[in-house]
């Protein structure tokens, strides 16, 4: 149980970027929280913040990192492909934010050993999942799992990614500690109350034009405050959790 010296680290991402991204670094700031940002380079669909907005997320301690140039499926692209989306990608990144563009997130959450030995000789660090239900860093940084998506999928919509990713501990872990559960804000409360402690990951993640689409803000306000009664948690980026 999460309670008094519990060690419990927590972190937040949110993919493909959008015109609310500097309202959700506003709100993880508010309760002393941070993140990792995944902004897709040069896809139409979310364009980058402007100028102003990118510094100010910056200034507020979120960690961008790289969701490709376009947004592809990795599995379906060629070895050239692969290359060009992830180093092109940090390149313009690095420009843009001026820092080091060290964490990478799989578009549709769908990767493939080449894709990840393309993120890998990019020069990142990590290559962030979407395998659901876990409380580890995982074996290989580059397949880095997830705990809790800010959305209420079904779960045929669980299980089905689960098995697709053979992610046989986060689907036991949905099963045995959440109860096949699928509201959010009751997940994160069953992952508070039931982490073993020192060592565990509580990893938040989603898109911040879900939370418009879906009027998501106010429940994501309150699961924040949740998390940062947590005792002696550390609150970190995604990039710290490699370093």
């Amino acid at each position: 149980m999460a309670g008094p010296g519990s060690g419990v680290v927590v972190t937040t991402s949110w993919d493909d970027g959008g015109p609310s991204d500097l309202r959700l670094a506003e709100l993880l700031a508010s309760h002393g929280m941070t993140g990792t940002f995944y902004w897709t380079v040069d896809y139409a669909k979310f364009p980058l913040p402007s100028p102003v907005e990118r510094q100010r997320i910056l200034d507020l301690g979120i960690e961008i990192g790289s969701h490709t140039m376009t947004h592809p499926d990795m599995r379906t692209i060629d070895a050239e492909a692969l290359a060009w989306e992830t180093t092109e990608s940090k390149r313009r990144l690095e420009d843009i934010v001026e820092t080091e563009v060290g964490s990478f997130c799989y578009p549709f959450g769908r990767f493939s050993p080449d894709a990840c030995d393309a993120v890998r000789s990019a020069g990142y660090r990590l290559g962030r999942t979407t395998m659901g239900f876990r409380i580890d860093r995982g074996d290989d940084p580059f397949r880095m799992p997830v705990s809790i998506q800010m959305f209420d999928h079904p779960r045929r919509i669980h299980a089905r990614h689960a098995l697709k990713e053979r992610n046989l501990t986060g689907l036991g872990r949905w099963v045995r500690t959440h109860r096949l559960g699928r509201d959010v804000e009751r997940l994160v409360e069953q992952e508070i109350d039931l982490l073993p402690g020192t060592g565990s990951i509580i990893h938040l993640w989603g898109h911040s034009w879900e939370l418009d689409q879906f009027d998501l803000w106010d429940r994501l306000d309150l699961i924040l405050r949740r998390l940062s009664t947590i005792t002696n948690a550390t609150f970190v980026t995604n990039g710290d959790l490699v370093e």
